[in-house]
């Protein structure tokens, strides 16, 4: 076999595995909340929310860890949670009893994304409220996920109990309660007064 005959083999082949491998992955990975969850799909029943894990825009399959950090009473708590793989890949489905009392969000870690995080907001009927991804903004334009600080996590926790807290005392219930309260030490402020 002349050199010519063995470099159109070895051109070929590398042609062959070019067209047969998977796509190299581009650009930076992802981590994003899908809410509400299909009720009629049996692998994500039940699912608080759904986690979608990508690189760059291709699903991919990682590990994820989900805990649920709450402030009860101005008591910090944790809760771990429960991220089974979803019905396709990149798909994940986070179940767990949370507590109703108190402000919540849930920390979703994706080590195997660069350390990527989710911070969901949970409102006070225990529903999604709203959702976050830390991200760093690169030269060339891209958003990369990065892993939220504890600090964040207890900024984020902090202010949502004030909203939530702010909320409650806009409520018809919570003007019902401070007019009985006022009502309350009337009363005595009408004593002190004789």
């Amino acid at each position: 076999m002349n050199t010519s005959s063995r470099l159109a083999i070895v051109a070929a082949t590398l042609a062959a595995t070019a067209v047969a491998a998977p796509p190299a992955h581009a650009g930076p990975p992802w981590i994003s909340i899908e809410f509400p969850t299909n009720p009629h799909h049996s692998p994500v029943r039940g699912a608080r929310f759904l986690v979608r894990t990508y690189h760059h825009w291709q699903p991919v399959e990682t590990v994820l860890a989900g805990t649920a950090e709450g402030l009860v009473n101005g008591v910090r708590r944790s809760v771990n949670l429960q991220v089974s793989k979803g019905p396709v890949a990149g798909v994940y489905g986070v179940t767990g009893q949370i507590p109703a009392e108190g402000a919540w969000i849930v920390v979703i870690r994706a080590p195997g994304l660069d350390n990527a995080t989710a911070l969901v907001t949970l409102g006070a009927d225990g529903q999604v409220a709203g959702a976050e991804v830390p991200a760093n903004t690169t030269n060339d334009g891209w958003k990369v996920p990065r892993q939220a600080t504890d600090a964040e996590i207890e900024s984020a926790l902090r202010n949502h109990a004030a909203q939530l807290a702010s909320a409650e005392r806009r409520s018809p219930l919570g003007w019902a309660l401070a007019i009985l309260g006022m009502l309350a030490i009337l009363p005595a402020g009408l004593r002190v007064r004789r």
